[in-house]
């Protein structure tokens, strides 16, 4: 699913619906962007999918360290939010698991995440760590990391 009122670039799924592309186009030209979702452990927690996202290397893998500064992160942002929507429409029972690749990053997420909060809440459950570990994610905190799942 797709929320019309993001603006977004199209993507396309692949690998079962593990791995999204698409591309940034803007002040530097075009750059392919992935968002992939990694099966791993969380303590605490059990199993969950990591949001990876970042630039596709000439190597074929993801940077996800590079600042593309395309002018177009506002969009970017959204897109990947949007195979969050994909993503749970295939794994409805899934923890997704994100954190930022530096703690400005992270910070950023978590910006994003709380400008759509009274959209996202209604059809997500989203929890964040701090010092007392996951609780439901609040605007007065500052968080590590997030957990996401369809509700």
């Amino acid at each position: 699913m797709t929320l019309c009122f993001w603006i977004n670039y199209e993507y396309f799924a692949k690998d079962n619906f593990l791995t999204y592309q698409f591309t940034s186009e803007g002040i530097n030209g075009s750059i392919e962007k992935i968002v992939q979702y990694s099966k791993l452990t969380v303590p605490s927690i059990g199993t969950v999918y990591n949001l990876g996202f970042g630039d596709l290397t000439a190597d074929g893998n993801i940077s996800d360290t590079v600042n593309s500064n395309n002018g177009d992160m506002k969009k970017v942002l959204s897109t990947v939010a949007n195979t969050v929507y994909d993503f749970t429409e295939h794994y409805p029972n899934q923890f997704i698991f994100a954190h930022g690749s530096t703690p400005i990053r992270t910070k950023l997420y978590q910006r994003k995440i709380i400008q759509m909060l009274p959209i996202i809440s209604t059809e997500f459950d989203i929890y964040g760590l701090n010092k007392a570990g996951w609780v439901e994610l609040t605007v007065a905190e500052e968080y590590r990391a997030f957990l996401i799942k369809k509700k």
